[in-house]
């Protein structure tokens, strides 16, 4: 039974990645209890799930950006570096996160995280 789950799981994971970032895939995926839902139901869950997931990342990149893009005294090539470095810290955050959490919770715990990051920088959002 473990074993079958376990099985559902990294099969899910394995074709909703070939549509979602693989942070995503895998932090939708874990929010299901395998051991309850038949692949097909679990799958359709998961995708379900990253879909709200990437909306919130999308947002709170979104709302980054345009603070990175406000922010004086950036170049162009200066303001692309720091968009890029903050979605790849998100994408390091995302597995880190609790995966029952609101998309309230992780919107407000990746922007945290993303500000928190960008003040090593001394940019401040």
């Amino acid at each position: 039974m473990i074993i079958d789950a376990i099985n559902k799981e990294k099969k899910t994971i394995a074709g909703i990645s070939a549509v979602f970032p693989i942070a995503i895939a895998e932090l939708a995926a874990l929010a299901i209890d395998w051991s309850e839902v038949s692949y097909e139901d679990g799958y359709r869950q998961v995708e379900e799930r990253a879909m709200e997931l990437k909306n919130v990342y999308n947002e709170v990149l979104s709302t980054i950006n345009n603070c990175i893009e406000a922010y004086p005294g950036l170049t162009r090539n200066q303001k692309t570096m720091y968009e890029q470095m903050v979605r790849d810290y998100l994408n390091g955050v995302l597995p880190l996160v609790n995966p029952d959490w609101s998309p309230n919770e992780l919107k407000g715990y990746l922007l945290q995280e993303a500000t928190n990051y960008l003040s090593n920088y001394e940019i401040s959002c």
